[in-house]
């Protein structure tokens, strides 16, 4: 028995990604959402004495783990289109000004996870995807 597939991940206008600022579109609403602001420093280093020395030149720079906990082909299909370019444009609500504000991003790491595979009644073998997880960083 093939175990029907339900699509939790409705396109619910809590992030809106896009190759523009102009042609953001709907994005799956992830099942959990890591949120980190990281500082960017260049060249910091640590002294004789122990002190760390840095030249902080950005903050609060932007980074988003999206996880999906249970998705359809066609939404995974859709998510690795979207975030093929080598930029998109994200719009999420900031944490700080409670506003939603579009970012600048890349898509670095994508996990895949299987939660289980099976053979049908014909013989053929059937995965049911439980997992993925993007990583999006800010420019």
């Amino acid at each position: 028995m093939v175990k029907e597939k339900v699509n939790y991940n409705k396109y619910e206008n809590y992030i809106r990604v896009g190759t523009s600022p102009q042609t953001l579109q709907d994005f799956p609403t992830p099942s959990s959402i890591g949120i980190l602001l990281a500082d960017v420093d260049k060249d910091p280093f640590t002294d004789l004495q122990g002190y760390t020395h840095r030249n902080r030149v950005r903050h609060d720079v932007l980074s988003l783990e999206l996880g999906y906990s249970i998705l359809s082909d066609e939404d995974l299909a859709f998510i690795l289109n979207t975030i093929s370019n080598a930029w998109v444009y994200v719009e999420i609500k900031d944490k700080k000004t409670l506003q939603r504000s579009v970012h600048k991003m890349y898509a670095s790491d994508k996990q895949f996870g299987v939660f289980r595979v099976w053979q049908d009644e014909l013989g053929n073998w059937q995965e049911e995807e439980q997992e993925f997880t993007v990583t999006m960083v800010e420019e």
